[in-house]
Formats: C-alpha cells, sequence, structure tokens
C-alpha cells in the first residue's frame, strides 16, 4: 500500500526526529564507544547527503526553476552566516573552540531541526522518491547531531535528564517543520516549489562539504574515505530500490 503524503511527510520526519533521540541515548549509555566510531557515521553521512543534494535535490529544483543555482549559492551564504552567529556548528571534537551550549546556540539547533523537516515536507511535494530519499539522508543526519549535542552538553555538565529534554524539543521540531510544510507546499506555485528545493539542495551540499567531510579529516583513516563512497553508493541503491 503506497502511503499517502501527509503520512508519509509525519512518518519519516518522526522518524528522523527519533534518530536525535537515538544519538542522544546512545551516547549517555556508550559515550566513550560512541566518541571513538563516530567519524565512520560522519563519513558516510557525508557522502549520503552530497548525493542526494547533487543527484536528487539540484536537478528537481533546475527543471521547476530557472532560480535554481542562485537559491543554492544564497542557501550555502545564509547557513554560513547563521553558522556563525547562532554557533550551531557540531563540534565533534574535544579541543574545539566552541563547547558551551548558550541559549542562543540552542535556538539554532532547534531551527536547523526545523529546518531538516521542512526540508522533507518539500521533498515529498516534489515526489515519492524525492521525499524518501530527502529522509533517509537527514535520519542519517539526525544521529551525529544527538551525539554531538548530548556531548556538548556532557562537557557542560548538564544533568542527564536536562539533556534528555533538550534532545526531546531538538527531536520535535523535525516533524513540525514537516508538517507545516506541508500545509504550505499544497497550493504552491511551481517556482516556488523550485526554489525551496534548491534551498533544500544548498542546505545538503553546505551540510556535507562544511560540517561532515572536514570532521572526517581530523582523524585521518583510509576506512573513511569507504565509508563516503558507502553511503554515495546507498543512495543509488536506495533509489534503485
Amino acid at each position: 500500500m503506497v502511503l499517502s503524503q501527509l503520512t508519509a511527510t509525519g512518518l519519516y520526519s518522526t522518524l528522523a526526529g527519533l534518530s536525535t533521540l537515538l544519538g542522544v541515548f546512545f551516547i549517555l549509555n556508550k559515550e566513550k564507544w560512541a566518541k571513538k566510531n563516530s567519524v565512520h557515521l560522519i563519513s558516510f553521512s557525508a557522502g549520503v547527503i552530497l548525493t542526494i543534494g547533487f543527484i536528487h535535490l539540484l536537478p528537481e529544483a533546475v527543471e521547476n526553476t530557472s532560480y535554481a543555482f542562485y537559491a543554492i549559492l544564497f542557501t550555502i551564504l545564509g547557513f554560513y552566516t547563521l553558522e556563525h552567529v547562532m554557533v550551531i556548528h557540531h563540534c565533534q571534537e574535544e579541543d574545539c573552540e566552541v563547547h558551551t551550549l548558550s541559549s542562543l546556540a540552542f535556538a539554532g539547533m532547534i531551527f536547523h531541526s526545523f529546518l531538516d523537516g521542512f526540508i522533507i515536507g518539500v521533498s515529498f511535494e516534489a515526489s515519492t522518491k524525492i521525499g524518501m530519499v530527502a529522509a533517509f539522508g537527514i535520519l542519517l543526519h539526525k544521529l551525529p547531531v544527538g551525539i554531538s549535542v548530548t556531548s556538548m552538553l556532557i562537557h557542560d555538565k548538564v544533568n542527564r535528564t536536562k539533556i534528555i529534554r533538550i534532545g526531546i524539543l531538538i527531536a520535535i521540531a523535525t516533524p513540525i517543520g514537516a508538517l507545516l510544510s506541508f500545509m504550505i507546499t499544497q497550493t504552491m506555485p511551481k517556482e516556488l516549489l523550485g526554489i525551496l528545493l534548491a534551498v533544500s539542495a544548498g542546505s545538503f551540499v553546505y551540510l556535507g562539504a562544511s560540517d561532515l567531510l572536514p570532521e572526517t579529516h581530523k582523524k585521518h583513516r583510509k576506512s573513511n574515505i569507504a565509508m563516503v563512497f558507502l553511503g554515495v553508493g546507498m543512495v543509488f541503491l536506495v533509489s534503485l530500490l
């Protein structure tokens, strides 16, 4: 049975949010193991995210609007600015310069999670296939987000109960963004849908190239390269299926 667009949007955005919580509980219970092996998950996620951005979202955006590349450029610049202003970069290294999870950084993380959900909603509006692969990429990305957020909170000596509450807030922002996107896109002109898909593509490219890939360089392992290409291959496999 084929899921309706609303059901699929709600289901996959909820799973993406739960992936964040999985990362939270995983590091709370397996902190040493998670920190030691997180680079492999990040490498795999980088391959997935970049492939989805370039192979799926970008072509769909170009098909719907002639302003796709402008939207991608300004999305990348916008995320760059937002990241510096709100300090939402996900730190994986113990000697990272930014550790304190301020209220502004926390708000930035919730907003970023909200945008992830919005991307899922826009992608399902384009097509079920685009929605599935976008949700797959975001779901994989949310796990290291949960790990990163928890690592910073533990570093700031936040208690376990508060860490779980913060994780829940970040997680539920994803389905909220997705459902809001579903309501907005129902009467959306084709040109605007194309621009939103381009914004989604730009966010994926920025996330993969600026946040994820640089983290894989901090621990030089040949397995990192293999995991990146495994992520690329996984997207093609999911698309075929």
